[in-house]
């Protein structure tokens, strides 16, 4: 599995021209609390992680950290963490930037104002931007789906449009009865594309979510195992997850980063005619990296 995720960090890190991708790892632990030497060995070896003993109880620790987070976002998300809890010994960091310019950049002359519908029944009015050409594009009876490239072609945008008819809700069972299905090749259809500029902060916590999930042994205070990492006693166990992401869509291109820390204490038929994708109501994203078909960046929209 770690020669595996060390072949995955090198491929998506060679995404091609006009399109930067840095994945960085970091460990930050508890002065004074040792680590078995395999573990913060193989993180070195196959992450490329950077493992640091701080100081927890200096005032100064949380602003190293976000100092690291910060340099390695390109400055997006220059916070992630307030305060150190006493209990804490050790904080993991990861890091995702993404910056791509598109294979074809919108004209910032076609970009107009126009409404975008809310899921409560409103609307908003955006900055629609517009383009025609060539692209990968999917149409059935619930939802549109069309990929919008970047660079040389190796990673692009997919974006999938719920039917008026339908709802975001039923897009997203729909997409994950069988992700595998997104990650084929749509045919190649001419049309015209309009997507409004997006600028999103996203912050969650994310040990309640995640428990729902079924992972809950990491979380208990008394049945975790995490004996591989460091000697017991104390035994550690998750205490916190959080995850932060930015995103910015305009007409050159994308930028985004993400970050999560984890804190540890004691095929269609083809279509004739052009097709037209406006997406004025809420839509699901995903930044894919064709090579691995990796998804590095996923959300829905409801509010550009």
């Amino acid at each position: 599995m770690n020669r595996g995720n060390e072949r995955l960090i090198s491929l998506l890190q060679q995404p091609g021209s006009d399109v930067q991708v840095r994945i960085a790892n970091s460990i930050w632990s508890r002065k004074g609390k040792p680590f078995h030497s395999d573990f913060t060995k193989a993180n070195q070896a196959f992450y490329d992680a950077k493992i640091t003993e701080l100081d927890f109880n200096s005032p100064n620790a949380p602003d190293t950290i976000n100092d690291w987070v910060n340099k390695n976002t390109n400055g997006k998300i220059p916070r992630m963490i307030e305060s150190i809890d006493p209990m804490e010994v050790l904080i993991l960091m990861n890091a995702v930037y993404f910056n791509g310019g598109w294979k074809k950049e919108f004209q910032p002359s076609a970009t107009k104002e126009e409404s975008f519908k809310l899921q409560d029944g409103s609307t908003k009015q955006v900055q629609m931007m517009t383009q025609s050409g060539s692209y990968e594009y999917l149409q059935e009876e619930e939802f549109q789906a069309i990929r919008l490239p970047y660079g040389e072609g190796q990673m692009d945008m997919l974006v999938i449009l719920p039917d008026e008819s339908s709802s975001l809700d039923a897009l997203h069972d729909k997409l994950w009865e069988d992700p595998n299905r997104w990650h084929e090749s749509f045919q190649s259809n001419r049309g015209e594309i309009k997507l409004p500029r997006l600028k999103i902060e996203y912050s969650e916590k994310l040990k309640e979510p995640l428990k729902a999930m079924g992972m809950t042994l990491p979380f208990d205070e008394v049945h975790a195992d995490f004996s591989g990492m460091a000697p017991v006693p104390p035994n550690l166990f998750i205490s916190a997850v959080t995850h932060k992401t930015f995103i910015e869509v305009n007409e050159k291109g994308t930028e985004a980063a993400a970050v999560t820390s984890v804190h540890m204490a004691g095929a269609s038929a083809p279509i004739d005619e052009p097709f037209q994708v406006t997406i004025n109501r809420p839509f699901f994203f995903a930044i894919e990296d064709r090579q691995t078909d990796a998804w590095l960046f996923v959300g829905s929209v409801v509010e550009p």
